[in-house]
């Protein structure tokens, strides 16, 4: 999901995804990509792979959409290799100030390390990106941001599809 950062919800009781309309935002303003993660690995296409590695490097070799920070979180799994790693990746596509790693020591709660990465992010907007999911569209981002710029819009949700095309999660 996406949102401007300091957002706070209302409900508009007349409004429906047929009055939106992306004209395109002519700035392109800083989004902040929080992806919590604890470094898993799991297997994909016969090979095991790290989620969050994987995540990060379609995310940053899909879009198109290039003003980003990348705020990554976890609780303590994650080796020093690994924070290293994906430190790498961010910095070679988008500049050493664009990256940022949390360490959460408390006990596990999601909310709890999205509003942490909220709070450190520098970011007009805000992009929760879970570890195990891939950025299919180049222009992903700039849609999100488009219907995200419409009057009485405040959240944005993807279009989540599990691997074999059925769909997981339909937006917000």
């Amino acid at each position: 999901a996406m949102a401007p950062k300091g957002w706070q919800p209302s409900l508009d009781p007349y409004f429906s995804m047929e009055s939106v309309s992306a004209p395109g935002i002519s700035n392109k303003p800083l989004v902040s990509v929080m992806i919590p993660t604890a470094g898993f690995a799991k297997p994909i296409n016969g090979k095991s792979e790290i989620l969050v590695r994987r995540c990060l490097r379609t995310l940053l070799s899909t879009c198109n959409y290039r003003n980003l920070e990348i705020v990554v979180i976890d609780g303590g799994e994650m080796s020093s290799q690994l924070i290293d790693d994906l430190k790498q990746i961010v910095v070679d596509q988008l500049g050493s100030n664009r990256w940022k790693f949390l360490r959460d020591k408390a006990p596990y709660s999601y909310s709890h390390r999205m509003n942490l990465a909220a709070r450190k992010s520098t970011g007009e907007y805000l992009l929760q990106l879970n570890d195990d999911t891939e950025i299919l569209t180049p222009k992903g981002i700039d849609l999100m941001l488009d219907i995200c710029n419409q009057p009485n819009v405040g959240v944005v949700g993807a279009l989540l599809l599990y691997p074999d095309g059925r769909v997981q999660h339909a937006g917000v």
